[in-house]
């Protein structure tokens, strides 16, 4: 009888650490939570920044050796060179080592929360198809190769300077698989929104044409032939007859003077405020991913997105030398407005690295504009993905600068590969370090 008494005074034991573990398991999100993609923070705190350490004297030496200023500096009459640390370092950013399985995470999520990804100058769309398939944990129907041959396309046809869809595949795949190895369970598709915006209309009837061939527009898959800006209205846009498929530098530019009027067509303008609130479904889910890469006008984009930010978790755009970068936005005042009106942090974003420049990390010559990808995280509505971004940034840090995968790995050097492969050895010995 004594026997029996201990045994079950045992199981009761038991049994009360078990309810404790479950009840800090509900009150303590696990590391790999996505907080805006299942759980609901308190309203009343979900605006409050998470604290994030400003860059210290050690961290500012660190990045001027990582993206030193003198070619950036030396070569700031002809941007078009991309000859700038930044630029190269950034040239073919891999979001997936850190923002693939952000999104494609299922812990704690709510079943009922559709996905939200909206991708600005969506060009020949495999990101976007890739976003989508993140988003909704279905790769059987957003399967870029598919949509690839659906549009006519090979391997042989695609751009693979940054060898991101074809021939770095191996990286990506293990990417994902970690992805399902660490979730709690199968992953079953949900429901998702992924608009595909693009505004050069020889683009948009490929994308249209290829998504309804493979009925991905039954799937939330929508393309859209619209211009992106800070004002509503209409706009000249080339209509792209004679281009290839995918070609990045035709936009608003190239209508601007009278002989080359005859080769452009009006496309319809929005504000990112006015398009959501007119075409995107989901208006009360998060929107988990914005892309924006409109050849120089990615900043008058922001500026007409005041309500779309403050729904926004992730955002990557592209900083250049073009459109409203040449005078009228600069990055310090784009990276100001994120930072302290809405709360992003933000980085420079490259191969499987990134570096800071909020939160006191900036430098002077990155006011120089040249072709470079920035990406930046919501700190109060995705401080999951801001932690691992932060781990990213703090890996970055403490690699020798020869180390560096935009120095050991070169992408994209174009035409002028000799004098690119230079510039890098000089950064990689230290010889133009500040």
């Amino acid at each position: 009888m004594g026997q029996f008494k201990i045994t079950w005074l045992w199981l009761l034991v038991a049994l009360a650490l078990a309810f404790h573990q479950v009840y800090m398991g509900l009150m303590t999100l696990p590391d790999d939570t996505n907080d805006s993609q299942g759980y609901l923070p308190d309203p009343e705190t979900i605006f409050q920044p998470i604290e994030i350490k400003r860059c210290t004297a050690d961290d500012l030496h660190v990045l001027k050796m990582h993206l030193p200023s003198r070619h950036c500096i030396a070569s700031k009459n002809y941007p078009w060179m991309n000859k700038c640390s930044f630029s190269y370092a950034t040239r073919c950013p891999s979001s997936n080592s850190w923002l693939g399985r952000f999104i494609s995470n299922y812990n704690g999520r709510r079943d009922d929360e559709v996905f939200v990804g909206i991708s600005i100058g969506c060009n020949k769309g495999y990101d976007a198809v890739d976003t989508a398939q993140w988003g909704t944990y279905d790769a059987m129907t957003f399967d870029k190769h598919a949509f690839r041959k659906a549009k006519g396309h090979s391997e042989e046809d695609e751009d693979l300077r940054c060898e991101k869809y074809s021939i770095n595949e191996e990286q990506e795949d293990e990417d994902r698989a970690t992805s399902t190895a660490t979730s709690p369970t199968i992953l079953t598709p949900r429901q998702g929104e992924m608009h595909c915006v693009e505004a050069l209309p020889s683009n948009f009837k490929s994308l249209q044409r290829t998504a309804e061939a493979l009925n991905l527009t039954a799937k939330g898959f929508i393309v859209s032939n619209a211009a992106i800006s800070d004002q509503d209205g209409t706009t000249l846009f080339p209509r792209g007859d004679d281009s290839k498929e995918g070609t990045e530098n035709l936009g608003m530019d190239n209508c601007r003077l009278p002989k080359d009027k005859k080769s452009c067509t009006s496309v319809k303008k929005y504000t990112l405020d006015s398009f959501v609130a007119q075409f995107v479904k989901s208006n009360t889910s998060a929107i988990h991913h914005l892309s924006i890469d409109i050849e120089g006008y990615d900043a008058s984009a922001l500026m007409g997105a005041q309500k779309v930010l403050n729904r926004t978790e992730y955002l990557e755009f592209e900083y250049n030398w073009m459109g409203d970068w040449k005078k009228k936005y600069s990055l310090s005042r784009v990276i100001t407005m994120l930072e302290e009106t809405f709360h992003f942090a933000c980085y420079f974003i490259g191969d499987r690295e990134v570096w800071r420049i909020s939160h006191g990390c900036w430098q002077e010559h990155y006011s120089i504009p040249f072709w470079s990808n920035v990406g930046c995280v919501s700190v109060p509505r995705a401080p999951t993905l801001l932690t691992k971004m932060e781990h990213v940034f703090q890996k970055t840090l403490a690699t020798n600068v020869s180390d560096l995968n935009y120095i050991r790995n070169p992408r994209q050097l174009g035409a002028a590969s000799r004098l690119n492969k230079g510039v890098l050895k000089e950064i990689s010995t230290g010889i133009i370090a500040n």
